[in-house]
């Protein structure tokens, strides 16, 4: 389980970022978290996978302050940025996908399985050997998601992961987290493109003013959107996916 507790950012100019906020994120759920920019969204998600240290409060991984955890918790706790081209290390999509488990001195025979099982999985075959440059939105944000999977990720945190994308890239993106949700791992996606997945929530989290405004199950808040100056999206809740 991943927690925050009491998570608090204080900016230098005494602006707060995070306000005392406490949650639990559980393994084995997709939970879309939204609210109106500046809310906090991309703060919290950056505190939870330890790229931004609080002023106070903490992050919990299964009881543990995620700051003590031998080796850190990166391993664990995968981000996937907007801009999914900054966090591309390989010059081809092959050796970016072996750069996360060479780092843990794997086998050359076992790295080599995992990144062809990655490869197939995430339909990167047939780019294996091209430059991640060339790929699409679509496709970098797919190998993002693969280089965290084939680390052994237990948590991925998506920011805007449908920004920007053509229809087709937002089919493949939402196919790859549901198939993170289908793995058993826990996922969170931050969004304000909630028609697009909100179909296959498990939970809604609305943030406001760097606070948990509510959370619960999509069907019984939905109608709450607007309170927080958020639109709520046409149609019912079913509806709201981009698989066709």
């Amino acid at each position: 389980m991943l927690e925050a507790r009491q998570l608090t950012h204080r900016f230098d100019d005494g602006t707060v970022g995070l306000d005392a906020l406490s949650a639990v994120f559980a393994f084995n759920e997709l939970l879309v978290l939204t609210g109106e920019n500046g809310a906090g969204k991309s703060l919290l998600a950056r505190h939870l996978c330890g790229l931004q240290r609080p002023t106070s409060g903490a992050v919990l991984l299964d009881g543990t302050d995620i700051r003590a955890i031998r080796g850190g918790v990166h391993s664990q706790i995968g981000y996937v940025f907007q801009d999914a081209e900054h966090q591309i290390i390989g010059q081809t999509v092959r050796e970016d996908l072996a750069f996360g488990p060479q780092q843990y001195g794997l086998h050359h025979a076992e790295i080599e399985s995992r990144v062809l099982q990655a490869l197939e999985r995430f339909e990167l075959l047939a780019h294996a050997e091209s430059d991640p440059q060339t790929l699409s939105g679509g496709e970098l944000r797919r190998l993002a998601v693969a280089a965290i999977v084939i680390s052994g990720a237990r948590y991925v945190i998506l920011d805007e992961p449908f920004s920007s994308l053509d229809p087709r890239g937002v089919r493949e993106v939402l196919h790859a987290i549901l198939q993170l949700r289908q793995d058993g791992r826990g996922v969170m996606v931050v969004t304000h493109e909630l028609e697009k997945i909100l179909a296959h929530a498990d939970r809604l989290m609305i943030m406001a003013r760097g606070s948990l405004a509510t959370q619960g199950v999509p069907a019984q808040i939905i109608g709450q959107l607007p309170r927080f100056g958020l639109r709520r999206p046409a149609g019912p809740i079913g509806t709201m996916t981009w698989l066709s």
